[in-house]
């Protein structure tokens, strides 16, 4: 919880909330070869793009099997400074398609990054199906994962 609390020029409370105490966080969750080459690119383009863009890069490496390793690269900012949030969105933007051109993709995304789920319809009509069978009444991540083009929750 002490990463939310980064950018702020106090320590974090006793009762810690990030979103009452105006932490920013974004995580980008790329996956890539368990070879160094591939860990030394994607490392050494998170670290480039958050430096050009003035933040620490915050760099978590995870072997998930054998071949392959998850990342996770946070952007800390505080909320409460003015400009903050459009700033960390254009490294986030940058960073996501800096490694997305060189064939590192997410594992996960996050609500900023739905976008990037294609509209393919069988997918979207999948996504439709178990929904409705798992999650009739919407409670589970409303609004997320359905196209918006045709109305659909995203």
């Amino acid at each position: 919880m002490a990463s939310a609390y980064w950018r702020k020029k106090t320590p974090p409370p006793a009762s810690p909330d990030p979103n009452r105490d105006g932490c920013g966080l974004l995580w980008y969750a790329p996956v890539a070869p368990a070879d160094g080459v591939s860990v030394t690119t994607l490392t050494g383009i998170s670290e480039d793009t958050l430096l050009e863009h003035g933040f620490e890069p915050m760099i978590s490496l995870t072997m998930i099997t054998e071949r392959s390793v998850a990342c996770v690269i946070s952007i800390a900012y505080d909320r409460e400074v003015p400009g903050e949030d459009g700033k960390a969105m254009a490294c986030y933007q940058e960073l996501r398609q800096r490694l997305a051109s060189r064939g590192y993709y997410p594992y996960r995304l996050g609500v900023q990054s739905m976008d990037l789920l294609d509209s393919n319809r069988s997918r979207t009509e999948f996504l439709k199906t178990l929904k409705q069978a798992l999650d009739p009444n919407d409670v589970l991540a409303p609004g997320r994962y359905l196209n918006s083009e045709a109305g659909e929750r995203r």
